[in-house]
């Protein structure tokens, strides 16, 4: 046996207050209705229920990440943010969905999100992003 239980118990706190969420996502965005979020766009992950919207935070540049629902995922899709590029997260009231029951209060999280390019150095990194680097 090459771990303790002291070891097993730590690494078992370590996994519960991370949220299963894995170290390189960041922390978590979570907006409230009217509020946007400002940052770049990092990729997506497919991990957890289901995935997430990775992030760069313009303010101080920290890796964040939001999870993925139906109008963020319809969103994004319009809007194609390539990784370095900014990105503004908006969240409205929420919308009715076919599983709703008419009595309950609506439970769609109603998403927008605009992109535009930026090629400025990536948080971390000293190189701009270069398009000419692409190997097509």
């Amino acid at each position: 046996m090459t771990d303790s239980w002291d070891e097993l118990e730590r690494r078992a706190q370590e996994s519960a207050e991370g949220g299963g969420v894995p170290p390189g996502w960041g922390s978590r965005i979570d907006l409230d209705v009217g509020e946007t979020f400002r940052g770049r766009h990092r990729g997506y992950e497919a991990g957890g229920k289901s995935g997430a919207y990775l992030l760069w935070d313009t303010v101080d540049g920290a890796e964040c990440y939001v999870w993925s629902c139906a109008s963020l995922d319809r969103e994004y899709g319009r809007e194609s943010p390539s990784a370095g590029d900014d990105v503004a997260i908006s969240r409205a009231m929420n919308y009715r969905t076919r599983f709703d029951d008419p009595d309950e209060d609506p439970t769609g999280l109603s998403y927008g999100v605009a992109a535009r390019e930026n090629r400025s150095p990536l948080p971390g990194s000293a190189e701009a992003v270069d398009d000419l680097d692409l190997p097509f």
